[in-house]
């Protein structure tokens, strides 16, 4: 049987107890109707997971006992990071959920010349909390104990001025050339990918990426893919990248 999952920020960690609030309470007590002495794992956004046992369990609050800390996932080596130009409602939303799936450490949303989407700070900020908890909910399912971070909306010109605090930055780009992207990544222990909105880059945006010396145009299909296909193929290729140069490391 699969082992239950929950989620519960470090600060509500105690030396031998783990408090439940908000959604989790909820999905604990009425969707699986747990009960005191049922078992569960429970992760927070460090890393940090633990087998547990319900202590206390209502609708408005939970006291879990850890029993045993687990051991951290397998990294695949480096962090990695998605710039993802904000694209629309429901195809963002999936880009979270699987881009969480995928193992993806922090997410950067940024305004692309080519966005069709326009949120002021007040919609922004909605969107940063409606995602955290797609991002939660995903590491729930996929057996993940980090939770993907979402980071502050960006313009593209920020994004193109913070690419050196990386170790690689790869540019989604259908009009550059395939690369060994094992080769690039080899090295690399912080790396970003970004990958543009439905109307792909202006050649400014692109100039203005690709001034960084770390910064790496690559094209890695043969075909224009949709925003949502580029992000989670070039995401799914370079953690496959990732295991594989890496795994006697």
């Amino acid at each position: 049987m699969r082992q239950r999952r929950f989620f519960s920020p470090a600060k509500c960690w105690q030396s031998d107890r783990i408090i439940l609030e908000g959604e989790q309470i909820h999905h604990v007590f009425h969707v699986l109707r747990l009960r005191k002495g049922d078992t569960a794992v429970c992760f927070d956004e460090t890393g940090r997971c633990a087998q547990t046992r319900i202590f206390h369990i209502d609708s408005v609050s939970g006291i879990l006992e850890i029993v045993s800390l687990l051991p951290a996932n397998q990294s695949s080596g480096a962090r990695l990071t998605l710039a993802q130009a904000v694209v629309k409602s429901q195809r963002m939303d999936m880009i979270i959920q699987k881009t969480a799936e995928l193992g993806v450490d922090s997410l950067i949303p940024f305004f692309s010349q080519n966005t069709v989407v326009e949120l002021g700070t007040e919609r922004q900020d909605t969107k940063r909390q409606r995602w955290r908890k797609i991002a939660v909910e995903s590491a729930k399912q996929c057996g993940r104990n980090t939770v993907m971070e979402i980071g502050e909306f960006a313009s593209a010109d920020t994004l193109a001025c913070g690419l050196k605090s990386y170790d690689l930055a790869i540019l989604g780009c259908p009009c550059a050339k395939p690369l060994d992207i094992s080769r690039l990544i080899a090295s690399a222990d912080n790396v970003i990918v970004i990958i543009g909105p439905e109307g792909g880059f202006t050649d400014r945006e692109i100039s203005a990426f690709t001034v960084a010396s770390n910064c790496v145009p690559w094209r890695f299909s043969n075909t224009v893919l949709r925003a949502e296909t580029a992000a989670l193929s070039a995401i799914a290729i370079i953690q496959y990248a990732l295991i594989t140069c890496r795994q006697d490391v």
